[in-house]
């Protein structure tokens, strides 16, 4: 992508391999929600997808006119600062090389990422998730409450043809009360895994500690459409450091909101 100007940069294209196989790790252990949709590659020049929904803005007289209603591209920018330090350690192979920044980067990116399947974005009219599940949120109360919580969850789905396999999306903080509490000596862990399997859950900071997000995993319910992945670009050089950015174009749509559901804490 000659967007990403990197033929034309300072930085040497070993170096930016090194760069690319930091942040790839790292990403991946952030970028957690993607994987739970349908990750589907576009273009790089799409500007929206297509849904095949119409407005009318006219009709009278058996003439009609509508709008089609694509669902547009957003593109996510952020921009950073490399210490030369760290391209200097990288052109040594040095190891122990201070990675602060590409942590706060990742968190950083993925969070918006993350955000958009969630809560979508209001200017650009892309849904997320947790504001269109139709069904009242099941409360839990509390953590052992969990476990009748997903049986509910679990009822709720069948009731409306949803079927499984499922996984729940929740915080750090909440995974650790989930492994911390038990229930006749059992922990509620142990428990939701005889209810709905091992490897059951997804972490993802994004979602909260206040509660959890239930979605099916048979497919076909949320899109997430792709037109440049996470790529690395140089913007321009500093004194000391090396303006960078990260960047995708995406957007997101829901087919079926019922294969979501949500619990409370």
């Amino acid at each position: 992508m000659k967007f990403l100007n990197r033929e034309t940069s300072p930085i040497a294209a070993a170096v930016w391999t090194q760069i690319d196989s930091v942040f790839t790790p790292l990403l991946s252990q952030r970028l957690k929600l993607r994987s739970l949709v349908g990750f589907t590659p576009v273009p790089f020049e799409t500007d929206a997808v297509a849904t095949g929904n119409l407005k009318t803005i006219t009709s009278a007289e058996a003439l009609t006119l509508s709008v089609r209603k694509p669902i547009p591209m957003v593109e996510i920018r952020y921009d950073f600062d490399l210490p030369k330090s760290i391209v200097e350690a990288f052109k040594r192979d040095k190891p122990d090389f201070d990675d602060s920044i590409f942590k706060k980067v990742s968190n950083r990116f993925s969070a918006v990422e993350n955000s958009l399947i969630l809560d979508g974005v209001k200017e650009a009219e892309i849904e997320g998730i947790l504001n269109n599940i139709p069904r009242k949120p099941i409360h839990a109360k509390h953590t052992k409450g969990l476990i009748d919580a997903v049986a509910s969850m679990i009822a709720s789905f069948g009731a409306e043809f949803v079927e499984g396999p499922y996984k729940l999306v929740l915080s750090t903080a909440t995974l650790i009360k989930m492994v911390g509490e038990s229930e006749g000596g059992v922990s509620v862990k142990s428990r939701l895994e005889s209810l709905i399997g091992a490897n059951f859950f997804v972490v993802c900071e994004s979602i909260g500690d206040d509660k959890i997000l239930a979605l099916s995993q048979r497919g076909g319910d949320f899109f997430l459409y792709n037109g440049l992945d996470v790529s690395i670009g140089f913007a321009e050089e500093k004194e000391e450091s090396y303006t960078l950015f990260i960047s995708e174009s995406c957007t997101f749509r829901i087919i079926n909101p019922e294969a979501a559901l949500l619990i409370t804490l």
